[in-house]
């Protein structure tokens, strides 16, 4: 399957939306994006994932990492589309605690 990531901006909010198998093949193009709009000064950023229809242990770090590096400037991370296999293994390890998971039109304006 391809991945792809295509990166739009809503106000402040880099969204990033991630289609296809996100694991250890795929993670470090996730990490390269996710770092590249924070290192242009974005604050916090969303990432959809409802074209994501696998996830390992490689992509959940980049997402965690993600999560770390923008508590760090005050933001946050907003997840969309966690469901099926992925919304199983947010349940399992009690992920809906620490990130934000909402829908695009829950979104923060700017």
């Amino acid at each position: 399957m391809e991945f792809d990531i295509l990166q739009e901006q809503r106000g402040d909010l880099p969204l990033l939306r991630v289609r296809g198998e996100l694991d250890i093949y795929t993670a470090p193009r996730l990490k390269e994006t996710v770092l590249a709009a924070l290192n242009g000064g974005a604050r916090s950023l969303a990432i959809d994932l409802s074209a994501v229809e696998f996830l390992d242990s490689t992509g959940l770090q980049v997402l965690m990492s993600a999560k770390k590096r923008t508590a760090e400037r005050g933001g946050d991370v907003y997840l969309m589309g966690v469901g099926g296999q992925i919304r199983r293994v947010f349940n399992l390890l009690s992920l809906e605690r620490i990130f934000k998971i909402c829908r695009e039109s829950d979104l923060p304006t700017s």
